[in-house]
């Protein structure tokens, strides 16, 4: 008897350990080109020619609109034709992306290279999460840990990505980049281990598939809330670096003052401390509901940013406070980052209800990650310029509570009360 699409015999151990291996690259290398980005930036900003934190926001809606747009396109694409092909032309796309800023420091120019490494992104995740989708659609709970994996081997490459990027930085500026170019070819490489489960003959094709998507209420529900926690992601991430290489500023402790290696272990540290929670929360899955988690991780959100406040306004000389504060901050992002890993679960879950288009809902992953991110870097340059970081803890608070409002919803929609593996698939 045929074997059905998308299906394999036995867990693909290999073809899995391709899929995560190739992504932790490739976000070591994106996180590490934001990071070199941004200190490049500050560095024309500090020699040359005035880079205001509004043209950073905009490198970000540069990538995250390029993102957001093809995401769905490489999605449905790699249902029909594979997604191995796809997996491999992101890092092709990265490294072009990222090459061309060795020769050109003009400010065009950072926006075309974000734009490349958009293409990048928008090819790579849709295709590997559609592909992960289907090798662990036997199992709830192996989907859950198979997520968190992937979630945890994701923020550990930002974390590598960003600490790289400044200790690159500060040893070889602008030299830095093809050294980064080549990571992205070793995820290209790396995905040639994955054997494609198959592509599909998808029952719904492009507009039609997200026309229907676009009707679903959980689905719709659940956009907002992952939304806002992505632009929270964000904001920071694009933000902090730029503020701490600025001049002092008494007024503040995270803004100026630091060097890039400092910027780059700081921003390192964070993503490491969210790899630990995400992994630490893999214990979860299977015995709470992912909506329970993502709710206890947006009250661990809320005293975030009382904490921060605080932490951002304790004198220099306060070394004990200062140290008191950063382990609170650390306990409180081990609970934060539960919400990452059971999104893309609950996400999954959806999937299970167009199973001929796997690749497409997965793509909504990134344009989720898109809206948010396009959304964080956009509000936090204008609440950047004019209030440092008590700009950026202004804006996560507000999208915290967006967010909560969006997850109350998720409670009340239809269906969303059992994962959607165990509901009747859509006609």
């Amino acid at each position: 008897m045929a074997r059905a699409a998308g299906q394999e015999t036995g867990f693909p151990w290999l073809s899995i350990a391709g899929c995560i291996g190739g992504n932790f690259l490739l976000r070591s290398a994106s996180s590490a080109a934001l990071s070199l980005v941004s200190l490049s930036l500050a560095h024309i900003d500090s020699t040359t020619q005035e880079v205001p934190a509004t043209f950073l926001g905009l490198t970000a809606v540069a990538f995250y609109s390029t993102e957001l747009v093809f995401s769905p396109i490489f999605g449905s694409l790699s249902d029909r034709y594979g997604r191995q092909t796809f997996m491999r032309l992101s890092g092709v796309l990265g490294a072009g992306g990222v090459g061309v800023l060795t020769f050109a420091s003009a400010l065009p120019v950072f926006l075309l290279a974000k734009v490349a490494q958009g293409l990048s992104t928008a090819s790579s995740v849709p295709s590997v999460l559609g592909y992960l989708a289907v090798a662990t659609s036997r199992s709830d709970a192996l989907r859950g840990r198979t997520m968190v994996v992937f979630e945890s081997v994701t923020v550990l490459g930002f974390a590598m990505g960003f600490t790289l990027g400044g200790l690159l930085w500060d040893r070889l500026h602008a030299s830095a980049f093809p050294l980064v170019a080549l990571v992205y070819l070793l995820a290209s490489a790396a995905f040639l281990l994955v054997q494609d489960n198959g592509a599909s003959v998808p029952r719904k094709r492009g507009w039609q598939f997200y026309r229907t998507v676009l009707r679903h209420v959980p689905t719709l529900s659940f956009a907002p809330s992952w939304i806002c926690v992505n632009a929270i992601l964000g904001l920071w991430f694009i933000h902090l670096g730029f503020q701490m290489a600025q001049m002092d500023n008494p007024a503040q402790l995270l803004v100026g003052g630091f060097s890039g290696s400092a910027i780059g272990l700081v921003t390192g540290g964070v993503a490491l401390v969210l790899v630990l929670g995400t992994g630490a929360w893999a214990l979860a899955f299977g015995r709470v509901r992912t909506t329970t988690i993502m709710a206890g991780a947006l009250l661990a959100l809320a005293l975030f940013c009382l904490v921060l406040y605080r932490l951002n306004h304790t004198p220099k000389d306060a070394v004990t406070q200062i140290a008191i504060l950063t382990v609170v901050i650390v306990l409180i992002l081990l609970a934060v980052s539960g919400f990452t890993p059971a999104a893309l679960a609950y996400l999954a879950e959806l999937s299970e209800q167009f199973p001929e288009n796997r690749g497409g809902m997965m793509g909504l992953y990134s344009v989720f990650l898109g809206v948010g991110q396009l959304l964080g870097g956009w509000l936090g340059g204008f609440f950047a310029e004019a209030w440092g970081v008590d700009g950026l803890i202004l804006v996560t608070a507000l999208l915290g509570l967006a967010a909560n409002a969006s997850l109350y919803l998720i409670t009340r929609a239809p269906g969303a009360r059992k994962p959607a593996s165990q509901t009747a698939a859509l006609p």
